[in-house]
């Protein structure tokens, strides 16, 4: 299991929206973007992603 870490825009199409960040546990990126793209759509937030990375293994 990995640590990722998201730095997105709330709306993708307003250039002044707040930017916030999450992280996400999941063994790989793919499962973490998706596991964040099923959060925003529930957040009913349109995001565009501007960070995403991977912190390290959690132990």
């Amino acid at each position: 299991m990995k640590n990722w870490h998201i730095n997105f825009r709330v709306n993708k199409n307003d250039a002044s929206s707040e930017f916030k960040t999450v992280k996400v546990n999941a063994p790989t990126g793919k499962e973490a973007l998706d596991m964040f793209n099923a959060w925003a759509k529930f957040m009913q937030y349109d995001p565009f992603v501007t960070v995403f990375r991977c912190e390290g293994k959690i132990k």
